[in-house]
């Protein structure tokens, strides 16, 4: 069963990572994190000063990491708009999508260094 970091209890603690190829800053929410399964589950947000693509500024994807193995995958996203309007939304699927490698030199690779650190 996957647990889903969506409605975090906690106030969110945004932890600044670094920013992608495409400028957008990411940001991992460590009053988010729990693990499941020896995995650990956090919150990650990506947001620009301007449209990603389309209406979209925002995003916010529950990430799983396998800090062992150093891999990863995302098990849910939601987009925002300038308003906060939810504009696309992914609902988990019955089984999780497989993991994928954490590359190092990679703002991916950061996230997983950030979040295995906590």
């Amino acid at each position: 069963m996957i647990a889903l970091v969506l409605a975090a209890a906690a106030a969110p603690m945004w932890v600044p990572v670094g920013m992608t190829a495409s400028r957008l800053r990411v940001f991992v929410d460590k009053a988010s994190l729990h693990e499941v399964e020896g995995r650990r589950q956090v919150r990650v947000r990506l947001g620009a000063p301007t449209a990603i693509t389309g209406r979209i500024v925002l995003v916010y994807q529950d990430e799983e990491f396998d800090c062992r193995a150093r891999q990863w995958r995302m098990l849910a996203f939601e987009a925002q708009d300038e308003d906060g309007k939810v504009v696309q939304r992914s609902t988990p699927a019955a089984a999780p999508p497989p993991l994928l490698p954490a590359l190092d030199h990679t703002i991916g690779g950061e996230v997983a260094r950030t979040v295995c650190a906590f």
